[in-house]
Parts: C-alpha cells; sequence; structure tokens
C-alpha cells in the first residue's frame, strides 16, 4: 500500500509517496518533510524580501550578509556543479556569475566582488530540497518512498518497486507526448527543456538561448541531477559525455531528427534504465 502526498512550493507541487509503511507514520513524515520543503524555500526564495538570496542580490561589493546552513549548502553545491560543467551551470548569472561570489562556510556568510551579481538557485534548489526532504524521511524511518518535484525530478528513497519508479520523458513542446520512459532504482532524475516557456535557458557563458530542446540527467543526489540536466541543455555532446564520465552521471540529450526529437543516452549510471517511446532499451 502506498500513501501520496503533495504540498506546494517553489512554485510547484511536490509530491511524495511512501511505500509499506502504516498510512499515519507515513502522513507524520511527509508533514516533516514538507516543513523542512518550507524551511529552505524560505532561505532561497528571490521573491522574499527578507530572504538570504535576496539579500545576498543587494547587497553591495565588499559587504558581507549572514546565510543560513541551506544557503550555505546550496552555495557550495553550486560550485561543485560549476567546476564539474566548466561554469556551464552558474546560478549567478550576471556580471561574472559565481566567481564574482565569496562564500565564508565556517562562518556562513557571503559578500560579492562586483554590482549586480544575482543569484537565482532555480536550477538547483528544488533538488536541493528533495534531498533535504529525503534526509527527514529517514530520520522518521520511513524506508522506501519516492519524491517529485513538479514532475522535473523525482528522487528514490530506499529500495524501489520491482523494475523501479516509473517516469515519463516528456516531450518539451508537447507535454502530453512521452518521447521514453525511465525507470528509476536509486539516485535522482532531472528533466530540463523549453515547455511552455520557451527558450529560457540560456548558457551562462556566453548569454545565448540554449539551442538543445530538452536534456535529462541521473546523479546521486536530486541537486546534482537537478543542476546537470540545465548544463546538459547548452553543453556540446562530446562535453557531456565528459561529465557523466566524471562524476558517476547519465544524460540524456534530445535533438531534432528528420521527423521527430532523438535521444542520446550518455554515461552507464546503475541507478536507472530507459526506454524509447517505440520500445528500445537505452
Amino acid at each position: 500500500m502506498a500513501v501520496r502526498l503533495s504540498h506546494r512550493a517553489m512554485g510547484c507541487e511536490f509530491g511524495i509517496t511512501v511505500a509499506g509503511e502504516e498510512p499515519r507514520q507515513a502522513r507524520a513524515a511527509a508533514g516533516a518533510a514538507f516543513e523542512v520543503l518550507d524551511a529552505v524555500e524560505r532561505e532561497l526564495s528571490h521573491r522574499d524580501p527578507l530572504s538570504d538570496v535576496a539579500r545576498i542580490n543587494a547587497l553591495a561589493p565588499g559587504r558581507w550578509t549572514a546565510v543560513g546552513l541551506e544557503t550555505t549548502a546550496c552555495l557550495r553545491l553550486a560550485r561543485r556543479a560549476w567546476r564539474i560543467t566548466g561554469g556551464a551551470f552558474d546560478p549567478g548569472f550576471a556580471r561574472g556569475g559565481l566567481r564574482r561570489v565569496v562564500l565564508d562556510a565556517r562562518r556562513h556568510r557571503v559578500k560579492v566582488r562586483a554590482p549586480g551579481v544575482t543569484l537565482d538557485f532555480g536550477a538547483l534548489g528544488k533538488g536541493y530540497a528533495l534531498d533535504r526532504m529525503g534526509a527527514m524521511l529517514r530520520d522518521w524511518g520511513i524506508a522506501s518512498a519516492f519524491l517529485q518535484s513538479g514532475g522535473s525530478t523525482g528522487l528514490v528513497l530506499g529500495p524501489a518497486p520491482a523494475g523501479g519508479w516509473r517516469v515519463g520523458l516528456r516531450h518539451p513542446l508537447h507535454p502530453a507526448r512521452v518521447l521514453g520512459t525511465a525507470m528509476l532504482r536509486a539516485g535522482a532524475l532531472s528533466g530540463s527543456g523549453m515547455h511552455a516557456q520557451g527558450p529560457h535557458i540560456v548558457d551562462p557563458r556566453t548569454g545565448r538561448p540554449a539551442a538543445r530542446p530538452a536534456a535529462w540527467a541521473w546523479a546521486p543526489t536530486a541537486a546534482l541531477s537537478d543542476a546537470l540536466s540545465t548544463a546538459f541543455m547548452v553543453l556540446p555532446s562530446p562535453a557531456v559525455r565528459r561529465v557523466c564520465g566524471n562524476s558517476r552521471a547519465v544524460g540524456i540529450i534530445a535533438a531534432s531528427g528528420p521527423r521527430r526529437l532523438r535521444l542520446t543516452r550518455f554515461g552507464a549510471g546503475p541507478g536507472v534504465t530507459f526506454e524509447t517511446a517505440t520500445g528500445g532499451r537505452r
């Protein structure tokens, strides 16, 4: 028996499916996880003028501002993703990006080196929140669960059902159509694409819109998969292959074929298998 619960935060619907637990325990654990989600949003929201991110974005160069544990962790994770992708992932997308943001992790404070730095954790924050929610579920003794954020990222907690949790790889321009299916047994899978918003993802190194229509990334954590799926939208195929080889990730990128989008896989992570819409395993 599975218990499914949802909660709205960060502009989307988060969901938790708990398998094999007594419903009252599952609901209590999910409630605690959603409280963690709300706490993460309070620190990371760029729309809330009292959030850490809003205060960083308002900083004068050279001035420090105190930040919380969640912001500190996200900045450290963002720097790792920035290094792994050669700068193709960068939440500080103006005036030099993360290179202009100084983190003092020991004292939990941040300063910027130049005016105009703008942080936005939209391409990492939801995945990070899922990781934190999963940790809370484990603290509550939940052995098996599947967590989702807005249909873009899924995270497996504990052993998955036989075959894994099924996730559809949806067409970026026609969400009702499915390009393929992922069977997720461990780790996290994230997807990025144009969707109804059009070409909203840009290459932080050049400022140009992503030419690729869609990309997915599997990684051991949801924060990393979230960041990598964004980076894979702008990286050329050889770079995607290198990133996957260096980070135990799996990448699926979409390219326009003669009649339909063509999916190409890179990497060999053990936690996921893919099938195209026509049934071919990848």
